[in-house]
């Protein structure tokens, strides 16, 4: 099965340091809000829970999670012993929820008392946010079970900050997530470059970028030293993201160590090598894995947020490699501007084209206005399908054709537009807030670059969405002489098209591409035919 996954915006967790083995010593706090689409789940504790608000577990299975450690399906320990801290450097100030260490000079505000709100309850998502009273930060936690099937469930953790505040903050975002694996509270982890399975390891380790790997598996070993063959003693396997799938966000730092002294500190964490993988179930305190991720720190002007999202599944594909997804890309001629009154046919099925020759020289076209069009879709191939936030795309045209009127902004010859086939609404025109030029030389290309769909669309060119490019052609040959002899002409139009997962054509990649075809047949008139 694959993992739901969830997007968190912040989590907190219990108020002292607790064994695992023994559950008398580490209390739990059952949620009031549980969500799931019946193959995972998230517990959350609401508003109305009244403490700890926004502490959470996670578990296979539906709701409602059975808060025991004899419960085999869990992923997370029991409500109290993960959480999420924001860090405010400008301030020296923590945000968590309940009472941990901090380092001098920093202060730690229990968000408990920040106007903790319930924004979204649905069967599949929990958004809780707070509102701090010091520092005008917006702190959002959006837990979301996604997906229907084994093949698409996964688990989205997001926790984001927002700066409310008239000067400017600089904030850092850690994430304690303390494991429970098929029984084994001691997983080992397994680091994986794409679908390349990498090293297993039972010894703390603080990874830092670059990272040699995009992804890991935890589970349980029936042995030490563990190995590929004992590796997955437990009842499932738990799969997390680095920089895989493409959503996520990687990590300043990465720790996979020991939970007791994570779950001490608020923030700071000094890493120690020690054995953490344990090769008995439940085992307890000293091998008890935990891991870290840190994100930042990011100085945030005033009105500007930062987000990270992390993902979990108990199944492979939705985390080690991306998704499957690519760029459709489409061509097709018309006559005039309107999408749908396209070139007529010849005999063969090929869009056609007349070139009025009289006396052997060539006088015009018809029809006289010419468009080429090509077609840039986000291809809806799972549900997994990844949103694009910037686009790439050259056009080269048919040798002989232009770009006519040549191309100025405002002169018509380019028009850019955005289609969203789900909304029923009419095609928008965004030409004016993209980037085009127009090369010289024949053949002419066209190039469209989108750098940030946000600035453009106010989102991402989402799965199913497309962006429309729309050439005015003109014939460079009329004028010149040409032999009624030489027609009929194929002419080939080309597109490639390369989309990006995030801005500034980063991030994972989809590319398309396609040729579109017409032929032009002369058309004699007046005077002699010329056959030569």
């Amino acid at each position: 099965m694959i993992l739901p996954l969830l997007m968190i915006l912040i989590v907190f967790s219990q108020t002292a340091p607790l064994a695992h083995a023994d559950s008398s010593t580490k209390p739990t706090s059952p949620g009031s809000t549980c969500i799931s689409n019946g193959l995972l789940s998230a517990e959350v504790r609401n508003v109305t829970d009244g403490s700890q608000i926004g502490k959470f577990t996670f578990a296979k299975g539906g709701c409602p999670i059975l808060q025991d450690t004899a419960n085999p399906n869990l992923i997370l320990f029991p409500i109290r012993t993960s959480f999420n801290t924001v860090r405010v450097w400008d301030t020296n100030t923590d945000y968590a929820p309940g009472s941990f260490a901090t380092n001098a000079p920093f202060t730690e505000v229990n968000l408990d008392t920040q106007s903790p709100v319930l924004q979204t309850e649905t069967p599949t998502q929990a958004t809780i946010g707070w509102s701090t009273s010091a520092n005008s930060l917006n702190i959002a936690q959006d837990l979301e079970v996604q997906g229907s099937s084994t093949s698409d469930s996964r688990i989205r953790m997001t926790l984001s900050v927002h700066n409310g505040d008239t000067v400017a903050h600089t904030v850092s975002l850690r994430n304690l997530l303390d494991l429970f694996i098929g029984d084994y509270d001691g997983a080992w982890i397994r680091l994986f470059d794409g679908t390349t399975p990498g090293p297993i390891t039972g010894i703390e380790e603080d990874f830092a970028p670059p990272y040699n790997f995009t992804a890991f598996q935890m589970s349980g070993c029936s042995s030490n030293p563990c190995t590929p063959g004992n590796f997955g003693s437990g009842t499932f396997s738990l799969y997390g993201s680095v920089s895989l799938p493409p959503e996520a966000t990687t990590p300043s730092r990465f720790v996979y160590g020991w939970w007791r002294p994570m779950f001490a500190w608020d923030f700071n964490y000094t890493s120690v090598p020690r054995q953490i993988g344990s090769t008995t179930p439940n085992i307890d305190d000293a091998m008890d894995s935990a891991l870290l991720y840190f994100f930042g720190p990011v100085a945030l002007q005033p009105g500007q947020s930062t987000s990270e999202s992390i993902f979990l599944s108990n199944q492979p594909a939705p985390i080690l490699a991306p998704p499957a997804s690519g760029l459709t890309v489409s061509k097709f001629f018309t006559r005039g501007q309107a999408v749908g009154n396209l070139l007529p046919l010849d005999s063969n099925g090929n869009p056609m084209v007349n070139v009025v020759l009289a006396g052997g020289i060539v006088r015009s076209i018809n029809p006289g206005e010419i468009r080429a069009w090509v077609n840039v879709t986000n291809t809806v191939t799972n549900t997994a399908s990844i949103p694009l936030e910037s686009l790439r795309l050259t056009e080269t045209l048919p040798v002989d054709w232009l770009v006519h009127p040549q191309y100025l902004p405002g002169r018509g010859a380019i028009h850019v537009l955005f289609a969203d086939p789900d909304n029923g609404s009419p095609n928008r025109e965004i030409t004016h807030s993209v980037s085009l030029s127009v090369s010289t030389g024949n053949p002419e290309t066209v190039t469209l670059t989108i750098p940030n769909f946000d600035t453009v669309l106010g989102h991402a060119l989402m799965p199913g969405q497309s962006i429309l490019l729309s050439v005015k052609l003109d014939y460079g040959l009329v004028g010149t002489s040409q032999s009624a002899g030489s027609y009929p002409r194929d002419y080939t139009d080309t597109a490639t098209a390369d989309g990006f997962a995030q801005q500034s054509y980063t991030g994972t990649e989809v590319s398309g591409t396609a040729n579109g075809l017409f032929v032009a047949y002369a058309k004699v008139v007046g005077g002699s035919r010329d056959n030569s």
